[in-house]
């Protein structure tokens, strides 16, 4: 994802938290012309995954380092 910036990627981390929260409680609801109910668990998680690898990536970028997928884990 070109030309994304880190509040951007932040706000929609947000967005498909709250969407993941309302499904795994069931609760059916609109975003924008789509609706949300608990089928689509497995999506709403794989947007969550992918978000948040983007928050990650964009705020290592910011903290200079240059490749972030080459990052070792730390293990405790």
């Amino acid at each position: 994802m070109t030309g994304i910036t880190l509040a951007e990627a932040q706000a929609h981390l947000s967005a498909a938290q709250a969407a993941l929260t309302k499904a795994r409680t069931a609760q059916s609801y609109s975003i924008g012309d789509r609706q949300v109910n608990r089928a689509l668990l497995d999506k709403l998680q794989n947007d969550v995954f992918m978000w948040s690898r983007q928050v990650r990536e964009l705020s290592l970028s910011a903290q200079g380092v240059t490749n972030p997928g080459y990052m070792v884990p730390k293990w405790d």
